[in-house]
């Protein structure tokens, strides 16, 4: 009856233990124009298509058992940020706006747009995040040892095809940040096979297993010693059914009908993992991996959940390290030297930096290239600052010449923001020199 018992406890063992598883520089700008000239760009990652994998490996022990089970899950990982197209508002005219005109200083324009009734040409990324779709490919490998005193049991699974999850974003509530990428699917999406050994002192039992996650199993297995026969179980709907048939070799039959009620899995379409987002670049991002849903079910069992490794990273197809070292280089470069006493040195000077920048920047900018140029943009809005610094001290208000001039370093400043410039003093300056009126801050 020992034996008996142990086949009886192996054939329910197999599957439940399955079923478990299947689930900005502004100091250095306040010193050349004012608080507030530089505004804060984007760190989101760049719009395109993204490339990585996932591993998401830990352990589970029974408490009061010697069974130690270890999990290895994969993923193969593609995102795709889409850019959102250009707000309708930046492509037209200003209310009241005279395309093509000259500009004759007469009338402030609004903020955003140009004198001649157009509007400030855009030179940062759009403030809202790019759209996140995509599927990962999700497989799971598993091995189990069971060791007491005069018998093991040994049994591996793996998922016979990966499951594609879909990918969703997870933002902050200001939905700006991308805090995590969830991976959306259903528990019965991943379908096992594998196969265990059993043995005691007198017998060896060998068999295969299938399984669907979370719903449905089964489970076959052949013994031979002392024993000889056949092993089965199922289960269904929560219901775990199985049968020992042997016999020994006095030809006595030996039969046993073990039945209990097992876990079920709801089989709703939620987050089965998470990427959390820790590290965010243009061209890379990275974090670990978290999946309440099988934690939360292991523990609900009884068991220890044991994490070993869970880390994830994804790669831009269109990232360009040499481009990032290009806009760091220029970042770092010297600040050219302005003065009051000559203005229009000031403006060549500018010039030169602008081509200098438009070089890198190109005529036809991705999401990723603007995002890339953070540390460049930053110093052009400086060097931009502090060229309208110098044109303000060292011309007339009445100069009409440099009237373009400052019109023309006050539209750079704006198209890299929100209309921070605003903020910026030496444009609010820069505004009142030109138009004779006061320009309310912003909020």
């Amino acid at each position: 009856m020992k034996t008996k018992l142990r086949l009886g406890l192996l054939s329910s063992a197999v599957l439940v233990a399955l079923g478990a598883f299947s689930v900005a520089p502004v100091a250095t700008c306040a010193a050349q124009g004012g608080s507030g000239c530089v505004p804060d760009f984007s760190q989101e990652p760049a719009a395109g298509s993204w490339r990585g994998e996932f591993t998401f490996d830990y352990r589970m022990t029974v408490p009061d058992t010697p069974a130690t089970f270890s999990l290895a899950w994969r993923g193969d990982v593609a995102i795709a940020l889409t850019e959102s197209p250009e707000k309708q508002a930046r492509r037209g005219l200003c209310p009241g706006g005279n395309a093509g005109a000259a500009p004759n200083f007469i009338a402030a324009p609004q903020p955003g747009c140009n004198v001649d009734g157009t509007r400030v040409q855009r030179l940062s990324r759009e403030e809202t995040p790019p759209a996140l779709a995509g599927r990962t490919d999700v497989t799971m490998a598993m091995s189990m040892v069971m060791s007491d005193a005069g018998s093991e049991l040994t049994q591996n699974a793996a998922t016979r095809k990966a499951a594609s999850l879909r990918t969703a974003a997870e933002r902050d509530r200001e939905g700006r940040k991308l805090v995590s990428v969830a991976l959306l699917g259903r528990p019965e999406q991943f379908k096992f096979g594998g196969s265990f050994t059993a043995r005691d002192e007198s017998n060896v039992t060998t068999g295969d297993l299938d399984a669907v996650g979370g719903r449905s199993g089964s489970m076959q297995g052949t013994v031979r010693g002392e024993l000889t026969g056949t092993i089965e179980s199922n289960v269904e709907n929560g219901q775990l059914q199985g049968h020992v048939d042997v016999v020994d070799r006095d030809g006595n039959r030996r039969t046993a009908d073990p039945s209990a009620q097992v876990g079920t899995v709801s089989q709703q379409r939620r987050p089965l993992f998470r990427l959390v987002v820790e590290t965010k670049e243009c061209g890379k991002m990275g974090g670990h991996v978290e999946s309440d849903e099988l934690v939360n079910e292991i523990r609900g069992g009884g068991m220890v959940f044991v994490p070993v490794r869970s880390v994830w990273h994804a790669t831009l197809a269109e990232r360009d390290e040499q481009l990032e070292q290009s806009a760091s280089r220029y970042a770092k470069g010297p600040v050219p030297a302005m003065s009051p006493s000559d203005p229009e040195g000031a403006w060549r000077s500018w010039q030169r930096e602008w081509t200098e920048y438009s070089a890198l920047r190109g005529t036809d900018p991705s999401d990723y290239r603007l995002c890339a140029l953070k540390p460049a943009h930053e110093r052009i809005v400086e060097v931009t600052a502090l060229a309208l610094r110098t044109l303000l001290d060292g011309t007339a208000k009445g100069d009409a010449a440099a009237k373009p001039r400052l019109w023309r370093l006050m539209s750079v400043i704006e198209g890299f923001g929100r209309e921070t410039y605003l903020a910026c003093p030496v444009v609010r300056e820069a505004y009142e020199r030109l138009f004779g009126t006061t320009l309310a801050l912003a909020e």
